[in-house]
């Protein structure tokens, strides 16, 4: 799952990786974790994260900047 910031907002996106030769791939949109979540199919992974200012920083301090 990766969380992304757009407009202000924060998304989580699902989906399914594989690794192959040391490198991670991401292998489909809206794979297993989506539907566990329960994300509709048509959301492609997609979830808006309605958090309050509270959770906010918490939300915060576990991203992972990619690089």
């Amino acid at each position: 799952m990766a969380v992304v910031n757009f407009n202000g907002k924060y998304y989580a996106l699902c989906f399914d990786t594989i690794e192959y030769d040391g490198k991670w791939y991401s292998l489909e949109l809206a794979g297993n974790l989506s539907a566990v979540l329960g994300i509709e199919t048509a959301a492609a992974g997609t979830l808006f994260l309605n958090v309050d200012d509270m959770k906010l920083e918490e939300l915060k301090k576990m991203i992972v900047p990619l690089e």
